[in-house]
């Protein structure tokens, strides 16, 4: 058994990216840098959030970016450079719990086709 991947390695993308869908999704319209922004805990502790997710869409292409920030706003380094250190754990435990939200939001991997 090899090493957990963290799913930000991978594309995915939402099939109705208009403005009025998002919104009703729950994304918040970021005005400064036209996006879409959707926040949600990833891992709590002691009932308060240790680790958030924010996924960010935009109007113009129908793929989603991921990111995994602490209470500070600051990336989570473990959850980007999986190759350092044993992570396996807490990635599973966040991998699972976007890909969660992920189906809630019909947020699907994107195929990539090699070779071609």
């Amino acid at each position: 058994m090899g090493k957990v991947r963290s799913i930000h390695e991978n594309r995915y993308i939402i099939s109705d990216n208009t403005a009025k869908h998002l919104l009703d999704l729950g994304f918040k319209y970021d005005n400064e840098e036209d996006k879409y922004t959707y926040t949600f805990p990833v891992l709590r502790c002691d009932k308060m959030t240790a680790l958030r997710c924010r996924i960010t869409a935009y109007t113009d292409t129908n793929e989603v970016q991921v990111d995994v920030t602490d209470n500070n706003f600051i990336l989570y380094a473990p959850f980007y450079n999986t190759e350092y250190g044993n992570y396996d754990v807490i990635l599973n435990k966040i991998n699972k719990s976007i890909l969660n939200e992920f189906s809630k939001l019909k947020i699907t991997k994107k195929n990539t086709k090699k070779g071609r």
